[in-house]
């Protein structure tokens, strides 16, 4: 069992007491020369345990400056914790440098283990009292991990200086090297090679940590030698030694190498160990060749200048050396830390003020490499001084102006350079349109024209008119379409979807996905041209109509035209009702062949390569709302399309006959209900819910109606989309006439283009954020219900969800795998319409368990166990001990008739009442 109410309320009490008197005598600093280096007294090795006690402890003593957390755990599953030493707890300034220091990834490697741990505790313990170390602590994010390979360290020995001949304690529990596990640069697969499933525990955790912060200068310690070594690490002829192989950013590398040696004592003078090494530094491949390195990683895959920098010629000497190794390295930590503030900095933002994610970042000289801006459009770019050319770009936008800037690194001050960019201007060829799109004269021209800028037939497409069609809004629009194939039909016809998005290609965070399915009836045509026009349409608007661009720009739409491309082919112009085209090439409407929740018949015992298409394609995208457009009724239905009881019913499935069907409400009935509204009510006539001539008894009312209650369709695309796929989906039938003459279709565009546009923008209302764990990493495939709701949401990649929702007040509950439930009460204002909630998951086991809620108790943390009654009555005997001898703290216990104890304490300002 966990531990009790009343004990963790007296533990909380005791510790906010005690930190709160800290941070309060801590509030003002004295600077002056003395500084305490005491930890150095009594030199020792710190074990796995004592590493893990001395950042509790730092955790509970410096409150405002340090945060401890674990990036995941080695083979044998000790954790991997990295100390973060930062200004302030709550936030992160605007451009504050990240740097990190990683240590014993060869775990008999010890003594940049013990430097890391000996720095921090130096930043830690002088920061109110030396002006150098407080400056910059106040100015840098700085991640310290002693120990990346603690399993290894574990059985490593001390007073071994060589890992030959067994390599005891050398490489992880599994006995693989992690220096030679990260992705290499020069494997053609290397891109791929960054998914982390095959790696060890240790490098892929590690890869996460790298790639899920803006770190920009590192330094990874080893022992065996005395040098600071550089990428790259290995060269494409794969020397044995003695060539080197240059980064783009050799001069920087050189300069940052010497920035630690210099100050070394003994390192700078370049013959310890008996290898010469001038100036006490080396490329790594020129000194000798290792493929999967880390600090070739950290520079090719992400934006972080890493060094690799050997200490000490005995890999574990006896401890009685530690007190010299740190005083000849305290220096050269100090100066390295202060190199991430060197060279360039500054913000890209657009003409708006918002930041811009991923702009890349170009010097002059340093073509080979780019770094990349953060989330809140932040970059750093390390330089020696000189003149440079800079200039920033970003998808979607227009190149920046280059600026050139002198840096000068005065004072270690990176120059601040900012950059503002614009979207694509519409007349730059070959980039954001390739046809220039001329206004009409007079915006009622273009209104008569259905709202295009350019001459626009109303026709009706073959496929083969359809496919040039969409070739040519590919050429003409490349960077905001994407046209794709997800299948084939059974005549081997494609099933073309044109993606249209201002960065098209892939799923981004926190942008809602939406689709749109036309003609999955081949003789129902209707949807099929308004898609065509829709998709002219936003093209032609884009950056003129600030409606159309912000959908552009925030919402990536799929439009599938043909779902029935053969059926179509056969169908016939002005068909009112009849049924040719209507079943693809193997007679089979596709509209029954999904699979049902209620069962399985003749009609989607096989699945149709079209209907196997649209779910695969369905299924490999966080779909959120979707239309499925049809002909011959002019309504907006909704799910369930069928009942139960409706399955077996041989009458349901025939279109003309009309018997009194049962209403079969989702749990999101009211949302659904609202969305069919949406389009109903924007259009002209489909509000007015009046019958077609031929089924002149069919009324709805506001032009919407529930699928099972209309008539039952088995088997249907818009069920499986919401109880399959997590899709809110509707069906949208736009016109009494399934094919309607050419002539007509002006006036369906003009009755539909508003409801279209509208319905999309839907997409935007309700919840949206992200799903992370407490240390900030994404969590993907968390389930997120609300009020009770079946319809379940998931998580995508990056950890982002979309739940559609009216406003008002809901309840949600997150479930993921490895995590304890989350359960929110949210609101959502009528105004808004959406409201973005960020969720943090905790992990289900027991640390995470205390850490939550033993009010933050470092020693319960750290060291997770139930106390025996008798261990009970000495800690709560310490209490009243250690609390000003009882003047706040009492403690009692009494004997019951079975000779067991109740223990107590008492808390009062007066202990005598």
């Amino acid at each position: 069992m966990r531990p009790s109410f009343s004990a963790l309320l007296f533990v909380y009490i005791v510790l906010n007491v005690t930190l709160t008197s800290r941070c309060q005598a801590a509030t003002v600093p004295h600077f002056h020369d003395k500084e305490d280096e005491s930890f150095v007294a009594n030199p020792f090795y710190h074990s796995n345990p004592e590493l893990e006690d001395l950042f509790a402890r730092f955790l509970k003593n410096y409150p405002n400056h340090a945060q401890v957390y674990t990036i995941g755990h080695s083979t044998e599953g000790r954790p991997l914790l990295v100390l973060k030493i930062f200004q302030h707890p709550r936030y992160t300034n605007l451009l504050t440098p990240s740097v990190k220091l990683v240590a014993n990834m060869h775990g008999d490697e010890v003594v940049g283990r013990q430097m890391l741990i000996y720095f921090a505790q130096y930043l830690l313990m002088n920061y109110q009292t030396n002006l150098e170390i407080s400056q910059l602590i106040n100015s840098t994010d700085i991640y310290i991990m002693p120990s990346m390979n603690p399993d290894g360290f574990q059985i490593a020995q001390e007073g071994n200086c060589e890992s030959l001949p067994d390599y005891v304690g050398r490489n992880n529990a599994a006995g693989e090297d992690l220096n030679r596990d990260f992705p290499d640069r020069l494997d053609n697969e290397h891109h791929a090679q960054l998914r982390t499933e095959k790696r060890q525990p240790e490098t892929a955790a590690v890869i996460d940590f790298i790639l899920s912060k803006p770190f920009i200068l590192s330094a990874n310690f080893h022992g065996g030698a005395v040098v600071a070594g550089y990428p790259y690490d290995n060269s494409i002829a794969h020397h044995e030694c003695c060539e080197e192989s240059v980064a783009p950013d050799d001069i920087v590398f050189k300069h940052l190498a010497h920035a630690y040696a210099d100050n070394h004592p003994s390192m700078r003078l370049g013959n310890s160990c008996n290898e010469t090494f001038p100036g006490g530094i080396t490329n790594g491949a020129k000194w000798y060749e290792l493929d999967g390195g880390m600090q070739d990683f950290n520079y090719v895959f992400a934006n972080c200048f890493e060094l690799t920098i050997e200490l000490t010629c005995c890999k574990y000497p006896l401890a009685v050396t530690l007190p010299d190794e740190w005083a000849s390295n305290k220096r050269s930590l100090m100066n390295f830390v202060k190199q991430a503030h060197i060279g360039i900095k500054g913000l890209v933002k657009d003409v708006n003020g918002y930041p811009i994610h991923d702009a890349r970042i170009f010097v002059s000289g340093f073509e080979g490499k780019t770094v990349r801006t953060t989330q809140r459009g932040e970059f750093w770019r390390l330089l020696v001084p000189g003149i440079y050319d800079v200039q920033a770009m970003a998808f979607g936008f227009q190149n920046s102006e280059v600026q050139k800037v002198e840096v000068t690194n005065d004072n270690a001050v990176a120059q601040r350079v900012d950059f503002t960019l614009s979207p694509i201007s519409n007349n730059i060829d070959g980039n954001f349109r390739k046809v220039i799109v001329e206004r009409a004269d007079k915006a009622e021209d273009v209104e008569k024209n259905g709202g295009f800028l350019t001459l626009t037939e109303f026709v009706h497409h073959n496929y083969a008119a359809m496919k040039k069609f969409l070739h040519d809004i590919a050429d003409n629009y490349p960077s905001i379409t994407r046209l794709y194939s997800i299948g084939k039909s059974v005549q081997n016809r494609d099933l073309l979807v044109m993606e249209l998005f201002a960065k098209p290609g892939e799923h981004l965070p926190n942008v809602p996905e939406f689709k749109y399915v036309a003609n999955m009836h081949g003789n129902e045509v209707v949807g099929k041209e308004m898609l065509l026009l829709l998709t002219k349409y936003i093209c032609e608007n884009y950056m003129y109509d600030d409606r159309i661009t912000k959908l552009v720009n925030n919402t990536r739409m799929h439009f599938l035209y043909s779902m029935n491309p053969d059926g179509y082919e056969i169908a016939r112009e002005d068909d009112n009702t009849n049924a040719i085209g209507r079943e693809n090439a193997n007679n089979v409407d596709l509209n029954r062949n999904f699979p049902d929740q209620y069962g399985t018949d003749r009609n989607n015992r096989v699945t149709e390569p079209e209907v196997k298409a649209v779910m695969n394609w369905t299924l490999s995208i966080p779909f959120v709302l979707s239309a499925n457009l049809h002909g011959g009724s002019l309504v907006a239905n909704y799910p369930f399309d069928d009942n139960a009881n409706d399955f077996n019913d041989p009458f349901a499935r025939l279109r003309d006959v009309k018997v009194s069907r049962k209403l079969n409400p989702t749990d999101d009935h009211e949302l659904f209900k609202h969305l069919a509204k949406v389009y109903s009510k924007a259009h002209p006539t489909m509000h007015f819910g009046s019958p077609c001539p031929k089924f002149k008894q069919e009324i709805f009312p506001d032009g919407i109606v529930n699928g099972a209650q209309w008539y039952s369709v088995t088997g249907g695309m818009q069920d499986w989309n919401y109880v399959r796929a997590g899709v809110m989906e509707i069906t949208l039938e736009l016109g009494c006439v399934k094919y309607p003459k050419a002539s007509e279709l002006l006036k369906y565009w003009k009755d539909n283009r508003e409801p279209l546009l509208l319905f999309i923008e839907q997409v935007h209302n309700g919840l949206h954020g992200f799903v992370r764990s407490s240390i900030g990493n994404p969590v993907p495939q968390a389930a997120i219900t609300m009020d009770g709701s079946r319809h379940t949401v998931y998580s995508d990649t990056y950890g982002d969800y979309w739940r559609l929702a009216l406003p008002g007040r809901h309840n949600l509950t997150i479930l993921a795998d490895g995590f304890s439930p989350e359960r929110e009460t949210i609101e959502i204002s009528a105004e808004k319409r959406s409201l973005r909630l960020d969720i943090t998951l905790m992990r289900d086991d027991d640390q995470h368990w205390a850490s939550a809620n033993d009010y933050r108790i470092i020693e319960n943390v750290v060291h997770t166990r139930y106390h025996t009654n008798p261990e009970i009555r000495e800690r709560l005997a310490e209490f009243e001990t250690h609390n000003d001898n009882g003047q706040i703290a009492t403690f009692g216990y009494a004997e019951n008739e079975f000779g067991l104890y109740y223990n107590s304490i008492k808390l009062t300002s007066d202990v005598s009442r």
